[in-house]
């Protein structure tokens, strides 16, 4: 028996054993769903439709705790506050990932990092061509943000952060699922050294073409430019793929001994079952 092969039946005995230890202990399953029980959770880009459906989730399932959703446009910032002290399921926060302690004020960010327990980040822009001077805000420090809040909260079982398949840039063939860190010079399957990537120096570079362009059209399209070219230079096909590849990096390197975990989709299509088989977001 080849090694490949050997390794690939090693595997599939783990999964299979995994597998059925979690059946004895939870029934079907893995286990998520006893996990998801019993825990309040903080859910970013929820309008997303990563988003969606995981609130749709967490709301069917009766043992769960208090769901925040920060959303940028709250609308009644009082009645938010209230829901913190109450036992509303469902509460819609006042806040952006883009700022300090995720744009909530000093009594709100305290309330909820006293009783979060999961948080999980989809916030996203996922413009492949978005300008430079707004992806990283979201996509790199955004997740920088978060964890630095996550690191606030006294009951915290797991950081989740939702990335994408896309970040191993051009890579072609398997490739492993390592960390990306910005230490590294070489990404995954390549074999040419590339620029060291400071993301600090990235955003300036941004904010310092925007300053001198007057125009505000060519200001628009310098900065869409702009970020492909970056992207280019170091290894990725688009500012999305880039900008996501910076969130990954800035986790990897300030996480220290929080539990956090990075899911990495490719392409998403519709639903199994809630809110009704085949639901996908948008029209396809």
């Amino acid at each position: 028996m080849g090694k490949a092969k050997e390794a690939r039946l090693t595997q599939l005995n783990t999964v299979v054993y995994c597998q059925n230890n979690a059946e004895s202990k939870y029934g079907h399953g893995i286990g998520i769903a006893y996990f998801l029980g019993a825990k309040n959770y903080l859910v970013t880009g929820a309008t997303g439709f990563v988003g969606k459906v995981f609130i749709k989730m967490l709301r069917i399932a009766s043992n769960a705790g208090q769901i925040f959703v920060l959303v940028i446009r709250a609308k009644d910032k009082e009645a938010a506050l209230n829901s913190l002290k109450t036992e509303n399921k469902l509460a819609a926060m006042p806040g952006d990932v883009c700022e300090s302690d995720l744009g909530m004020d000093a009594l709100t960010a305290s309330e909820i990092a006293d009783k979060v327990h999961v948080i999980v980040n989809s916030a996203a822009n996922s413009n492949f061509d978005e300008r430079y001077d707004v992806a990283p805000s979201v996509n790199a420090k955004g997740p920088s943000n978060l964890l630095s809040f996550v690191k606030t909260c006294k009951k915290i079982y797991l950081s989740l952060h939702v990335s994408t398949a896309y970040v191993n840039g051009e890579s072609e063939g398997v490739i492993e699922e390592p960390s990306l860190s910005m230490e590294e010079i070489i990404i995954p399957g390549k074999k040419a050294s590339l620029p060291r990537l400071d993301i600090n120096d990235e955003m300036k570079l941004a904010a310092n073409l925007k300053e001198s362009v007057n125009d505000k059209e060519a200001a628009h399209q310098q900065m869409k430019v702009l970020g492909v070219q970056r992207a280019k230079i170091h290894g990725w096909p688009n500012t999305y793929s880039f900008t996501k590849a910076m969130g990954e990096m800035l986790i990897t390197g300030m996480k220290g001994d929080i539990p956090t975990v990075i899911l990495r989709p490719s392409v998403i299509k519709g639903t199994y079952k809630e809110p009704f088989p085949g639901w996908i977001e948008g029209k396809r």
